[in-house]
């Protein structure tokens, strides 16, 4: 059963850095962005569906 959970793990620690996340990135031109996609410094609010809730 937790070898479901362990298939993600990363072989390589460093694949797991903030570094290599924004080294992985794709520059884009603000306009190229989709409308629904989150950036760099956004506010989010998040509704959960069964509840309606907004956190």
């Amino acid at each position: 059963m937790l070898k479901q959970f362990g298939k993600n793990i990363p072989s390589n620690p460093n694949e797991m850095t903030l570094s290599y996340e924004l080294n992985c990135a794709i520059v884009v031109e603000n306009d190229e962005l989709p409308e629904d996609s989150v950036r760099l410094n956004s506010q989010v609010r998040v509704k959960e569906p069964a509840s309606n809730l907004i956190d």
